[in-house]
């Protein structure tokens, strides 16, 4: 059964976005312009395979947006593998974004983060000056 769904993503760095595939594993494809959904291909302006899973995720320009940006479209039927790999709404993958995104921001303005693992989650600390 599909459960195609597109996830408001707002992705606005694909750097920091292919940095993060590369942490989890995933393997990020630019100008790739279909992935693979449960049914067919559907087209995207870039795609992320996951090696354990056989539906892709796509990227598509959000248009409603002022600055180019992306959302993230992908099946996240249970039997296609990404739930398992990316979270239910890619949500694993979105926190490492966020989490790259903010240790990104904070060198730009010549800041010091340390990052901690924690058992069930991840603390930055930033310090300024």
């Amino acid at each position: 059964m599909s459960r195609s769904i597109t996830i408001k993503a707002e992705i606005k760095s694909l750097s920091i976005l292919k940095k993060v595939c590369g942490i989890l594993g995933y393997k990020f494809v630019e100008n790739q312009k279909q992935y693979i959904d449960y049914y067919s291909s559907k087209p995207c302006s870039h795609a992320i395979k996951i090696p354990s899973a056989r539906h892709e995720l796509g990227l598509v320009q959000d248009e409603t947006t002022k600055h180019k940006t992306y959302n993230i479209r992908g099946d996240f039927d249970y039997n296609g593998g990404l739930p398992q790999t990316v979270g239910s709404n890619a949500w694993k993958l979105m926190q490492k974004y966020e989490e790259e995104q903010t240790k990104y921001a904070a060198m730009l303005n010549n800041h010091i983060c340390e990052t901690q693992i924690l058992e069930d989650r991840t603390r930055l600390t930033i310090y300024v000056d």
